[in-house]
């Protein structure tokens, strides 16, 4: 039965917590602070414990992907207005609206 032993440790570690805890409170009241809530103190095992982090929602991942895809588009929009680059779209003149600048036009002359 060696499920029994960390049972009764874990009941050690929580009374020597509430000891500790049961003194810090007595020395703020001493030192006239007992509106401060107090945390119990956490052993190193609890310390060392990673956060387990939060799993984005399908909704938020809808979102993410969302925004990058209009991000990339218009960064797309700005660097085709500066003549940096020509889709083949763009030859056609289908987006015409885009390189309807004379500046634009010029840089790619």
């Amino acid at each position: 039965m060696n499920s029994a032993i960390p049972v009764t440790l874990t009941m050690a570690v929580m009374e020597r917590r509430r000891v500790k805890t049961k003194k810090r409170k007595k020395q703020m009241k001493a030192q006239g602070k007992p509106h401060r809530r107090l945390k119990a103190i956490k052993t190193k095992k609890e310390m060392k414990k990673k956060k387990k982090k939060k799993k984005t929602t399908k909704m938020m991942a809808k979102r993410m992907r969302r925004m990058s895809l209009r991000i990339r588009a218009k960064n797309r929009i700005l660097r085709s207005r500066k003549g940096l680059i020509m889709t083949q779209r763009e030859r056609r003149g289908i987006l015409k609206n885009l390189t309807k600048s004379p500046k634009a036009k010029a840089k790619r002359q």
